[in-house]
């Protein structure tokens, strides 16, 4: 319907028209919430009267529903396409993307994305290993220092002496003897040795048995070629069928050995005479030396 106030401002535009030279009036913010924009000069426009609205350039004051005019400035066009699939043209960027602050806050994120994924892979490797070259190696493999003995050479037993050792040849013979340990403390000597007796018992009346006797640290003197009634010089022995032989302390048997540093033995027979070994040399390499532990 008709503005309160029209027929006046369309009695005023009647006189300017009628002028020719005044500009036309400004629609005021009586009628609507928004402020219209401003028109253009009405030209020869008609006067019309009290009872009628009064056409302003091409727009017809008070026909305009309330609301529909636009308020403040008309919005600038964003340059580009649009920001998260609004078509181009429309839609602007977030405040917090604009300026400088949108890839400080992307290139934050990327840090702290970083910094989680760093975590989660130390926490299952286990971070409290030490990373390789920590050891001051290049190649991470740890080499003895000189001086210091390796693992292989400590993980096997040092290789006894000749004399000492239970070779394949002495248990190559039908019966051998091969002494493990010998100790003396206060109550006399011990030996205990591992044997074969061809399938008879060892036997001191009369049968296969062991000669013990006292050498050098060398095992080699006395040698054995005397230790049996073979020999034309015979040396000095005691004879024995027990595993272990035991000799207590103070008896002969215990001071013809005690002396020495080694004690060796051989295989004799029932005539107590030196049994050969197999290799046909006339040698006696039945049976080895041990050095005796003092307790």
């Amino acid at each position: 319907g008709p503005v309160p106030g029209a027929t006046g401002v369309a009695g005023v535009a009647g006189v300017a028209g009628a002028a020719g030279s005044a500009p036309a009036p400004t629609v005021g913010t009586a009628s609507v919430r928004a402020t219209a924009s401003p028109v253009r000069p009405v030209g020869a426009a008609p006067v019309v009267g009290p009872t009628g609205p009064t056409p302003v350039g091409s727009a017809t004051v008070g026909s305009a529903p309330v609301g529909s005019a636009p308020v403040g400035p008309a919005p600038r066009p964003v340059r580009g396409g649009g920001v998260y699939g609004a078509p181009p043209g429309g839609g602007s960027k977030p405040a917090w993307l604009t300026g400088w602050r949108g890839p400080a806050i992307i290139a934050a994120a990327i840090v702290v994305m970083i910094g989680a994924v760093t975590a989660v892979v130390l926490s299952l490797g286990g971070g409290d290993k030490t990373p390789p070259g920590a050891l001051g190696t290049e190649t991470g493999d740890a080499q003895p220092s000189e001086g210091q003995p390796s693992e292989q050479a400590t993980s096997e037993p040092p290789q006894r002496p000749a004399d000492e050792q239970c070779t394949p040849e002495i248990m190559s013979n039908p019966r051998w003897v091969c002494i493990t340990g010998a100790t003396i403390d206060n109550n006399g000597l011990t030996i205990t040795y591992t044997f074969a007796d061809g399938g008879t018992p060892f036997n001191i009346n009369g049968g296969f048995h062991v000669h013990f006797y006292g050498a050098d640290a060398s095992g080699a003197t006395p040698p054995d070629s005397i230790m049996g009634t073979h020999a034309n010089q015979r040396g000095q022995w005691y004879i024995d069928d027990q595993q272990p032989s035991y000799r207590p302390a103070g008896s002969p048997d215990f001071n013809l050995v005690a002396q020495h540093p080694k004690v060796c033995a051989r295989i004799a027979n029932g005539n107590h005479g030196l049994v050969p070994d197999n290799s046909g040399n006339g040698t006696y390499k039945t049976g080895n030396c041990w050095p005796i532990t003092r307790l």
